[in-house]
C-alpha cells in the first residue's frame, strides 16, 4: 500500500540498474491492491495513524465516530474540465491542494452510558490532504528495550501527519427565549430561530434589522439543523447542504394530539406546543466561507411535490386523486387559497382543475434522505479567449414518507406514513431554482426502479471521445414503497446523457451573467435524453445500499482510464466490506479488489510457475485461500532478457496436496491453523481417516502451518504478543507432563527433549516430533498483510489528491461506528539507487530513492552470487540514509572476497515487495 510513496503493501515491480549497463529493466505489475489507514484507532500494524484517542499524544481534535455524514473536497482533483484534454486535466490536478470537508452525521450509540450526548450532528470539519506529498507521513524514532527488539518491534515508526480542524462545532436553536427577550420562557422552534434569514424578505420583522436584538444575533448563528442522510456539494465555489433526516424543534400540529378522529379535543389556539422531533427535510443551505457561516437558500417544503401527491394519496376504493370533496379532503397536503397560506417555497395549486380544491404543493424536490448529489462543471471558451464556467447540481432519488391509504384522517402504516424510494432527477445552477428532469414514480417494474441509499457519479465528456456528452451514472440502492414494502437491494447500473456545454451557448448569452435554469432549458441544454440507459455488465457484485461510490478520473497515474469504485454497503442480511472497480473506458464487468485466487479476467490462476503474463497475489489475511500461497525468488542477472527481469514464483502447496486439504474441509489459512492434532497428524501421513484406505500425506504441512501461524502474529493488531513458550516448559509443573504435552501439542511444533511421542489413535508406531524450528524468513518477508477498512454502511468517500478515500460509517452492528480515514492504494512506485560507489573506489555507501516523493523507507538485502545464498534478510533503512556495506570485507568480519548482488525495494518491514533494484556490486577483495 502506497502512503505517499511509502509502501505499506504493494504489487511487485523490479527496476534493474547495473553499474556497467546504463539501461534499465522493468518487471510487469501484478494486480495487488491494499488500504492505508490515515486516521482513527489503529487497525493495522504498519503505521501509526492520526489517533485522537491514543492516550499518549496531546489531545488531537477530530470528528466523532458517526454514520450518515457527508463529505466534499475543494480544489477537487476529480473536477475535470471539459474544455481541457485528459492530459491537461491530469497535469492540472497534480498542483491542486485538496481540502477535505466532513459535515454532520449521526454518532448516537444505542447502548451508550447514561451520560451519552450522541445524536444528530451539524458540525463541520476539514483536513488538508496531500497524499502524493512527503508531508503526509513522517518517521518517528522510539527507544526500544532489548526484549522489544527481540519481539520484532522497530525503532523507526512511520506516522501519519493527517490533522483535523473544526471549522464549525455546530449550532441549533435554544429551547426557550432568553431573559432579554419579551417572550422569555416561551419555547423556540427551529423556524423561529431562522426567521430573520434573507430568504424571508419582507416577511421579516423589524427586529431582524436591529443589530442589538436577539433575533439578529440568532441570524449570525443560523445554520442547517443537526442531521444525517443529507447530501453536500461544492457549487460555483460555495458549499451546499441539502435535505436529510433532521432533529429540530418543531411546532406540533394540534391534530397530532387527537386520540381518535371522532373524539377531537379543542386546544387553546393561542398556545403553541413545540417538541424536538425527527423530520425529513428538503431545505438548502449555502456557505461562502467553507462552512464557518451559513445562509438559507430555501427552507424547502413541508408538503410533497405534485407527482408524488397524485401518485400516492388516495382513499381506498377511489381513484388516485379524488375529485369529490370527500376525496380531496384526504390529501395530507395543506388546503389553501393562495401561496401565502403555504410554507417556504410551496405554491397553492389545484391538482384536479377545480379552483376550490387547492393544496400546497412543493415546486422543487420533496422531503427526503439518502439521496445523491452531483456537480457538473461546464466550460466554454468565449470569442475573446476567456473561459466561461458554470456548475450544475443534480439531485437523484432518495427516500421520502408518504400517505397512501387512510384510516379516518390518518395514514395507515408504520409511524403514520410509508417509506417510499424515489426515481426523480432534478437540476439547478444556483441551489434555489430547480428543474425536474425526470418525474418520480416514472419507472416500471422492468425499467429503472425507484431507489434510495444508491450512488451516482457524474463523469465529464472528455473521458468519452466518441460523443460530446457528459454522463450521470447510478448504481444500486434500495427499492421500497407502499406497493412493495419488502426492500429489494439492487446491483444494476444505469446512466443518463447530459449536454456538456453551458446553457448560455444554446441561448447565445455567454457574454452575460448566468440565469437560473427553467423547464424550457431541459431539452435544449440540460439532458440529451431524459431516460436512464442500462449498462449490461457481467459481475457477481451483490445488491446493496448505503455504499460508497467514487470516480477516479483519467490521469497519468491510471493510464488515462475512468474508474468507478463501489465500497461496502448493506443488504437485508449483512454489511459488506468488499471493494469493486469498473473501468468505464473498456470494461464490461466489475472487478473485485484483492482476489486471492482469481486473475483479472476471472480465470483461476496457476501458481506452480507463474510467468510475467500472469497475475499473482502477495496480500493475505486469515481468510485467504491456501491455493494463493506462493514463494517468490528474486531475479538474477542470468534471468534477464532484453526487456524483463522475470521473478520466479512457485506454489508452496502443490495441486495434489490442495485436493487433500480441501477433502478435509481445509481451504483457508484460518482452517489450517485451527485444525486439530488428529487432522494434522493425518496430513503428516500417520494413520488413515475413517473410511479412507490411502494415507493423506501433505509433505510440507508443518512448514505451511507454522508459516501461517507466524504470518498471523505478524499481522496481529493490538497488545504486543510475547514469544510463546515451549510446550515442555508449559507442562513441566503439571502432575502428568506427558498427558499435558499430548493434549497441548498441535502435531507440528518441536518439543524440547522429545523426538517421539505416543499418540493413542496412532497404532503400531510412535509419532516423530520435529527436531528443529523451520526457517520461514524468506517466505514470511514476502507475505504481506491484507488491510481493508472492514464492513461499512453509510460511510462517505471522496477522490482526493489521486487517492480513493473512505471515512467513518457503521460497522456490523448499530454500536460499531467508525472514526477513521483510509485510502486505497494501487500505485506501483519504482526504486532507484540514488548514490552508489564508483568503480574501483574504496567507497562502499549507497543511498536509495523512489520515483514518488513520499517514500520514507526502503528495504535492501545482499545476495552472494557465488554461494547462491542470502547474506542478509531484508533490512529496513530510511530515505537519504547512508548504507555502508564495507562490512562485507573479511577484515571487518564479513564473508570476504566475491561477487554480491544488492536488491532494494520501496517499503517498510513486514510490507509488500515493491520497486526492487538489483545492483551487482563490484568484486570485493580482502587483499
Amino acid at each position: 500500500m502506497q502512503v505517499n510513496g511509502f509502501t505499506q503493501a504493494r504489487a511487485s515491480m523490479y527496476y534493474i540498474a547495473l553499474i556497467q549497463i546504463l539501461f534499465s529493466f522493468l518487471l510487469p505489475l501484478n494486480e495487488s491492491v491494499n488500504w492505508a489507514q490515515l486516521a482513527g484507532k489503529k487497525e493495522q500494524n504498519v503505521v501509526e495513524p492520526y489517533d485522537p484517542d491514543d492516550g499518549l499524544s496531546p489531545k488531537r481534535p477530530m470528528w466523532s465516530a458517526r454514520w450518515g455524514h457527508s463529505t466534499v473536497v475543494f480544489n477537487r482533483t476529480s473536477m475535470s474540465r471539459n474544455d481541457l484534454t485528459a492530459e491537461e486535466n491530469s497535469n492540472r490536478s497534480m498542483h491542486l491542494i485538496t481540502t477535505l470537508f466532513l459535515l454532520g452525521g449521526d454518532d448516537y450509540l444505542q447502548y451508550k452510558d447514561e451520560f451519552s450526548n450522541g445524536g444528530f450532528r451539524n458540525d463541520v470539519w476539514y483536513s488538508e490532504v496531500q497524499l502524493r506529498s512527503a508531508t503526509t507521513w513522517s518517521v518517528r524514532h522510539q527507544f526500544l528495550t532489548m526484549h522489544e527488539k527481540q519481539m520484532g518491534l522497530k525503532s523507526d515508526v512511520v506516522t501519519s501527519n493527517m490533522k483535523w480542524f473544526c471549522m464549525n462545532e455546530g449550532k441549533k436553536s435554544p429551547p426557550f427565549w432568553p431573559v432579554e427577550h419579551d417572550k422569555v420562557g416561551n419555547p423556540i422552534a427551529h423556524d423561529d430561530w431562522i426567521s430573520c434569514q434573507d430568504y424571508f424578505g419582507e416577511k421579516r420583522g423589524r427586529e431582524c434589522f436591529d443589530k442589538t436584538s436577539i433575533e439578529y444575533m440568532y441570524k449570525t448563528e443560523n445554520m442547517w439543523s443537526p442531521r444525517r442522510g443529507h447530501a453536500s456539494a461544492v457549487l460555483n465555489g460555495n458549499l451546499y447542504v441539502i435535505g436529510g433526516r433532521s432533529r429540530e424543534r418543531v411546532i406540533v400540529d394540534h391534530e397530532r394530539f387527537v386520540g381518535a378522529a371522532s373524539n377531537r379535543i379543542d386546544l387553546n389556539t393561542g398556545h403553541r406546543t413545540i417538541r424536538e422531533s425527527t423530520v425529513l427535510k428538503n431545505d438548502v443551505w449555502m456557505s461562502k466561507d467553507a462552512g464557518k457561516t451559513w445562509t438559507l437558500v430555501t427552507p424547502g417544503c413541508r408538503n410533497q411535490q405534485e407527482d408524488i401527491l397524485i401518485e400516492t394519496e388516495y382513499m381506498p376504493g377511489k381513484t388516485r386523486y379524488s375529485t369529490t370533496s370527500n376525496g380531496f379532503e384526504k390529501f395530507s397536503s395543506v388546503k389553501c387559497q393562495d401561496s401565502t397560506d403555504c410554507y417556504g417555497d410551496e405554491v397553492c395549486k389545484s391538482l384536479d382543475g377545480r379552483s376550490e380544491n387547492k393544496v400546497c404543493v412543493c415546486p422543487l424536490f420533496g422531503i427526503r434522505e439518502h439521496h445523491s448529489l452531483d456537480v457538473q462543471h461546464r466550460y466554454v471558451k468565449r470569442d475573446d479567449g476567456t473561459i466561461y464556467s458554470e456548475d450544475y447540481l443534480y439531485l437523484t432519488g432518495g427516500f421520502t414518507q408518504v400517505r397512501h391509504e387512510f384510516c379516518g384522517n390518518l395514514a395507515c402504516g408504520n409511524r403514520g406514513s410509508y417509506r417510499m424510494a424515489l426515481d426523480d432527477v432534478w437540476v439547478s445552477n444556483d441551489g434555489a431554482n430547480w428543474v425536474q428532469i425526470r418525474r418520480a414514480t416514472a419507472g416500471s417494474p422492468t425499467a429503472f426502479k425507484p431507489r434510495g441509499g444508491h450512488s451516482t457519479n457524474l463523469i465529464s465528456a472528455n473521458s468519452f471521445q466518441e460523443e460530446d456528452v457528459d454522463r450521470l451514472f447510478v448504481f444500486g440502492g434500495e427499492s421500497v414503497g407502499p406497493n412493495n414494502p419488502k426492500s429489494e437491494f439492487l446491483a444494476d447500473m444505469w446512466y443518463m446523457e447530459l449536454f456538456s456545454e453551458p446553457c448560455c451557448v444554446r441561448h447565445k448569452s455567454c457574454h452575460l451573467s448566468s440565469h437560473p435554469l427553467t423547464p424550457n432549458d431541459l431539452d435544449i441544454c440540460i439532458s440529451k435524453r431524459r431516460e436512464w440507459i442500462r449498462m449490461d455488465l457481467k459481475s457477481e457484485i451483490y445488491g446493496r445500499a448505503g455504499h460508497v461510490s467514487i470516480h477516479e478520473p483519467p490521469s497519468s497515474m491510471n493510464a488515462f482510464k475512468d474508474y468507478i469504485y463501489i465500497i461496502g454497503g448493506k443488504n437485508s442480511t449483512s454489511i459488506h466490506s468488499d471493494v469493486w472497480s469498473l473501468d468505464l473506458t473498456s470494461g464490461i464487468s466489475w472487478h473485485s479488489d484483492i482476489s486471492s485466487h482469481t486473475s483479472k479476467n476471472g480465470d483461476e490462476q496457476e501458481f506452480s510457475r507463474i510467468n510475467s503474463d500472469h497475475d499473482y497475489n502477495l496480500y493475505y489475511d486469515m481468510e485467504s485461500n491456501l491455493t494463493s500461497l506462493v514463494t517468490l525468488r528474486l531475479p538474477s542477472t542470468k534471468s534477464m532478457d532484453e526487456t524483463f527481469a522475470v521473478p520466479l514464483v512457485f506454489k508452496i502447496i502443490e495441486d495434489r496436496d490442495i485436493a487433500i486439504l480441501e477433502e478435509l474441509g481445509i481451504k483457508t489459512f484460518s482452517d489450517l491453523i485451527n485444525a486439530d492434532q488428529r487432522t494434522i497428524l493425518h496430513l503428516r501421513g500417520y494413520d488413515n481417516l475413517p473410511g479412507k484406505k490411502e494415507k493423506m500425506h501433505v509433505k510440507n504441512i508443518c512448514y505451511v502451518k507454522q508459516l501461517i501461524e507466524k504470518f498471523n502474529s505478524k499481522c496481529f493488531v493490538g497488545e504486543m504478543r510475547f514469544k510463546t513458550p515451549d510446550i515442555s516448559d508449559l507442562c513441566q509443573d503439571g502432575i502428568d507432563p506427558d498427558s499435558c504435552i499430548l493434549s497441548t501439542w498441535d502435531g507440528c511444533r518441536p518439543i524440547n527433549d522429545y523426538t517421539q511421542i505416543d499418540i493413542p489413535f496412532i497404532h503400531g508406531s510412535s509419532v516423530s516430533v520435529p527436531a528443529v524450528k523451520l526457517d520461514h524468513t524468506n517466505d514470511l518477508q514476502n507475505m504481506h498483510c491484507k488491510y481493508t477498512p472492514g464492513p461499512r454502511y453509510m460511510a462517505s468517500g471522496q477522490y482526493a489528491d489521486g487517492k480513493v478515500l473512505i471515512l467513518g460509517g457503521q460497522g456490523n452492528n448499530p454500536n460499531k461506528l467508525y472514526r477513521d480515514v483510509w485510502y486505497r492504494d494501487d500505485s506501483h512506485p519504482t526504486t532507484i539507487i540514488k548514490k552508489k560507489p564508483k568503480s574501483k573506489s574504496s567507497s562502499a555507501t549507497f543511498v536509495f530513492e523512489s520515483n514518488e516523493d513520499g517514500a520514507l523507507q526502503f528495504e535492501y538485502k545482499i545476495f552472494d552470487q557465488t554461494e547462491r545464498l542470502d547474506v542478509t534478510p531484508w533490512i529496513t533503512c530510511l530515505k537519504d540514509e547512508l548504507i555502508d556495506v564495507s562490512w562485507l570485507d573479511s577484515k571487518k568480519g564479513g564473508p570476504g572476497s566475491g561477487w554480491y548482488t544488492m536488491y532494494v525495494r520501496s517499503g517498510e518491514t513486514q510490507l509488500l515487495l515493491m520497486g526492487v533494484v538489483q545492483q551487482p556490486l563490484c568484486y570485493i577483495s580482502s587483499n
